[in-house]
């Protein structure tokens, strides 16, 4: 079971696109389940951010949204096509949750090894 945070998520985010340069794909693969963290719930409340307060922070409860996984390798894909059925599924919940399409998105630390999903300086 990997877990994924929307909020502390390794991306580069303007008021409309979202760029996801970090997410090695390859440590994604072959689980069975993907969490998704979505919120946070503190003393019975839900809350969609983090609390700012240390005390707050210190007492927070996770909420996660579970998708299925994927078993295919991702490292090195370079075009949207090479990327499984079910981690092009986690990255368009990923868009969906945060209301920002994804531009980019890495597959390994080689510069070459990216997918231009959309263009990024596009209207």
């Amino acid at each position: 079971m990997v877990f994924w945070s929307l909020y502390s998520c390794s991306c580069w985010c303007s008021s409309s696109r979202l760029i996801f340069w970090k997410i090695r794909y390859a440590t994604l693969d072959g689980f069975d389940a993907v969490k998704i963290c979505t919120g946070y719930r503190l003393n019975g409340q839900d809350y969609d951010y983090f609390p700012a307060h240390a005390a707050d922070q210190a007492g927070v409860e996770p909420v996660y949204e579970e998708i299925e996984g994927w078993s295919e390798s991702t490292a090195g894909a370079r075009s949207w096509a090479d990327l499984p059925a079910q981690a092009i599924k986690y990255i368009r919940r990923i868009e969906e949750l945060i209301g920002c399409p994804v531009t980019l998105v890495s597959t390994s630390p080689e510069r070459d090894d990216t997918i231009l999903v959309r263009d990024p300086f596009a209207d």
